[in-house]
Formats: structure tokens, C-alpha cells, sequence
């Protein structure tokens, strides 16, 4: 008597579900992580990056930075992170990717803003008027700002001052610069406690 063949055929799994949309916020922060890693390459034009840290960021004039242009068609557009007819979006991109460029090779994934502020010692004045400063008053801090962590060779996550850049005047604002205060605050006291353990332990 012969066994009757087992059908060898399985059921096909179910396709995987798509995974949700992102969100505008998360667009902004993953596009910027991108374009980090694209201006760290070593085939990045040093030019490229000489024009986007020279964008006029005050007077909005980025007509003929072809810079700054290439990275709206070839990153922005496709994500609809972009409309060249909104001037106040104009010179919020400048001043994102201004930064970026002035940081070059210190942006960090995951290395948060307001810990990356107190690791950098910057004052906690500089901090709070940074945290206040709304509009024009906000992006004429961002080029100091970056300087500043470029100076101390300390590494951020510049998708958090997008973020902040961006979050100016929406529901969200707030909540922004609520975790960058904490942050900050937090890697302050600790850096106090551990200087304070040191000095205890040497007798300074």
C-alpha cells in the first residue's frame, strides 16, 4: 500500500504591514541625519561647504547659492520638506544647514542638544536666551551656536536645533525646549557632582 504524497505546498505568510507614515517632525530629523552624513563624505566639495557656511541667513538671499539649491531639489522636495514661496522657511533651512556645515563631523546621532550644551560648557546665560529667543532673534543664534560646539569638539545631534528651529511658533514649541532645558540642567548637575566628588577625594 503507498502513502499518498504530503502536499509540500505551505501557505504563503501574509505581507507585512507597511510600516506608518512619518510624520513631518520625523521627516525633518531623519532628512537631517541624512544630509549629515552626506556632507562628512570625503567626495563632499569643500566649496559646497565653504558656500553653506557663508549663507546670508539674516537677509534670506540664497538665489544664486547653488548649494544650498541642489540639497532643496535632491533632499527636500521629495518630502515635501520645502516651499521656496514661504520666506521664513527659506531662512530656516539656511540657517539648519548653515549649522550643519559649520559643525562638519560633529554631528552625532542620538547626542542630544541640551546634554551636548553642557558638556561644551557653554553658560547657562547663553542656554537660556537661546531657549527664549523666538523668530529672527533665534536663527541669528544658531550660527554662534554651532560655532561654539565646534569649537569644544563636542558632538550633537543637529536634527534637535532643526527641531527647535522649526518648532518656533507651533503647539509643540514648548515641549521642544522643555527637553533641552532638561537635558541640559541634568548634565550640568552631574558634571557639578562629579567635580565635587573630585575635589572632595583630592582635598582641592
Amino acid at each position: 500500500m503507498t502513502t499518498p504524497d504530503t502536499d509540500s505546498t505551505t501557505t504563503p505568510s501574509p505581507p507585512a504591514a507597511a510600516p506608518p507614515p512619518m510624520s513631518p517632525r520625523q521627516r525633518l530629523r531623519d532628512v537631517i541625519h541624512k544630509l549629515a552624513g552626506q556632507l562628512d563624505q570625503p567626495h563632499f566639495s569643500s566649496g559646497d561647504l565653504a558656500q553653506l557656511r557663508r549663507l546670508d541667513v539674516r537677509r534670506g538671499h540664497a538665489a544664486t547659492d547653488s548649494a544650498f539649491w541642489r540639497i532643496v531639489a535632491r533632499d527636500l522636495d521629495p518630502l515635501g520638506l520645502f516651499d521656496d514661496r514661504d520666506e521664513l522657511e527659506l531662512r530656516r533651512w539656511m540657517a539648519v544647514l548653515q549649522g550643519l556645515a559649520t559643525i562638519h563631523g560633529e554631528h552625532s546621532k542620538g547626542a542630544r542638544l541640551g546634554r551636548s550644551l553642557a558638556e561644551a560648557k557653554i553658560s547657562e546665560v547663553r542656554v537660556v536666551r537661546l531657549l527664549r529667543a523666538q523668530g529672527d532673534a533665534l536663527l541669528a543664534l544658531i550660527r554662534p551656536l554651532a560655532h561654539q560646539l565646534r569649537s569644544s569638539r563636542k558632538a550633537v545631534d543637529w536634527a534637535d536645533v532643526a527641531d527647535l528651529i522649526f518648532s518656533d511658533g507651533k503647539r509643540f514649541a514648548d515641549q521642544t525646549r522643555r527637553g533641552i532645558a532638561s537635558d541640559f540642567y541634568r548634565q550640568q548637575s552631574k558634571q557639578d557632582a562629579q567635580q565635587k566628588d573630585t575635589q572632595d577625594a583630592t582635598g582641592v
